[in-house]
């Protein structure tokens, strides 16, 4: 059962790779190996110290993983999005102060 958790983030991994291939990315190539080795060093450590947390950090995970392929395959190029940045930190801003009125309990 422990070895499921990273089985499934390396699948999800190496379909992103293969993906990024096919969809011949201008990403980076150093970035996702370096992400993918801190990523599943801190699941480790995180399964080690608490499963339950793990297995949603490790949800969680795959479904960024996803819309990451989602940003790759349908907004190639990113870098035209420069000019949307007030609009992006306005966003971010609302995003981070919404935590105020609909959190629950400090630290959770």
């Amino acid at each position: 059962m422990a070895w499921l958790l990273p089985l499934a983030v390396s699948t999800a991994l190496w379909s992103i790779h293969l993906a990024l291939i096919y969809l011949e990315s201008r990403a980076d190539e150093l970035i996702l190996p370096l992400v993918a080795a801190i990523l599943l060093l801190s699941l480790t450590t995180l399964y080690r110290l608490d499963r339950p947390c793990a297995f949603w950090q490790v949800l969680w995970t795959i479904l960024g993983l996803g819309l990451a392929l989602m940003e790759q395959a349908f907004l190639p190029a990113v870098r035209e999005l420069r000019s949307w940045w007030p609009w992006f930190l306005a966003l971010s801003i609302s995003f981070l102060f919404s935590t105020l009125l609909w959190g629950v309990e400090a630290g959770g």
